[in-house]
């Protein structure tokens, strides 16, 4: 009884999470805004503070990035910035990775998300990539795996062309 208790509420929060209310002006406006910046910008969702961290301290001087801890956040925080791309782990504390990638698909088509997990089995790269993702990097990473999906995001090469 207990564990479906458990399992309900999480079932209810993540329905919650992926419904959130979103603004429709910033999400009519996300392409615009993705373009129109002069410095990239790289949302990393990822609840472990060290990984967070690292991809932060790999990242900064090039790009502004900013990292969320939660799926709640994600998906908000994804409406509000209009990144350029997004680092988004699978094992998050209130709702999968695989669905946060689902939900900002449909809200963004043209979101450029690549999945960062230790859960790098080839079941979850498959799942991550079959949903949309444009790749995978499985932890522990390094510097040049990031940058090399970084180079390979299409907003990010259209800008610094110009």
């Amino acid at each position: 009884l207990e564990v479906q208790v458990r399992r309900d509420q999480w079932e209810r929060t993540r329905h919650a999470i992926l419904n959130q209310p979103l603004i429709k002006e910033l999400t009519g406006s996300i392409d615009e805004r993705r373009n129109n910046r002069k410095v990239a910008q790289i949302l990393v969702v990822e609840d472990d503070l060290f990984s967070g961290t690292l991809v932060r301290n790999a990242l900064k001087g090039e790009h502004s990035v900013n990292v969320v801890e939660d799926g709640r956040r994600a998906i908000s925080e994804y409406v509000k910035q209009a990144p350029n791309m997004m680092f988004l782990d699978i094992g998050l504390p209130d709702v999968s990775g695989h669905d946060i990638l689902q939900r900002i698909l449909q809200i963004d088509p043209k979101a450029y998300i690549v999945m960062l997990s230790g859960q790098g089995d080839r079941d979850n790269v498959l799942k991550a990539v079959q949903a949309g993702a444009k790749g995978f990097v499985a932890k522990p990473f390094n510097k040049e795996k990031l940058l090399k999906y970084i180079q390979m995001c299409p907003s990010i090469t259209a800008n610094s062309k110009e």
